[in-house]
Order: structure tokens, then sequence, then C-alpha cells
């Protein structure tokens, strides 16, 4: 079985650090991460970065120039599903 995540943000710097440590401390971890940032207006695409770097997690991260909400923002990522990270 393989274990995969979609992740949307929005302006959400103040959440990822913590959201990222809970991926990094679960028993088994995906073998596929992908977030889509939804045009923050705050820092949280560098924080995200930090906190990948920082828990050694491969991730993707999209970055959406404009917030088209949650149910683009997915499809966004399912039409790029089999694009490599």
């Amino acid at each position: 079985m393989t274990i995969g995540l979609v992740i949307v943000t929005y302006d959400s710097a103040a959440f990822v650090p913590r959201l990222v440590a809970a991926i990094a401390a679960q028993t088994r971890r995906p073998e596929r991460i992908v977030f889509a940032d939804n045009a923050s207006r705050d820092d949280t695409r560098a924080v995200l970065a930090r906190a990948l770097a920082d828990a050694r997690l491969d991730a993707r991260v999209l970055a959406l120039d404009t917030n088209t909400g949650f149910a683009h923002a997915t499809e966004s990522i399912a039409a790029r599903a089999g694009e490599s990270a």
C-alpha cells in the first residue's frame, strides 16, 4: 500500500511547523507529499520550506499565484499527480 498526502495551505505560517512535525513523527511516512499553497499573503511558503528541510521530508510544493479556493487547489494537485516530484 502506498500512502500519499495532499495538503492545501493558505496563510498558514503559524500552523505549518506543527503539521510538518506531525507528519515526520508518523511510524510510516507517506511516500508522496504534495502541498498546494493557495497564494498565501504571509510567509507560509518560506516557513514550509524550512520545516520540510528540518524534518528531512521530501515533498512537492505547488505555489499558486491566485487563491482559487480549496477545491481548485486540490484539482491542481490531482492534475499534476503524474509529474515527478
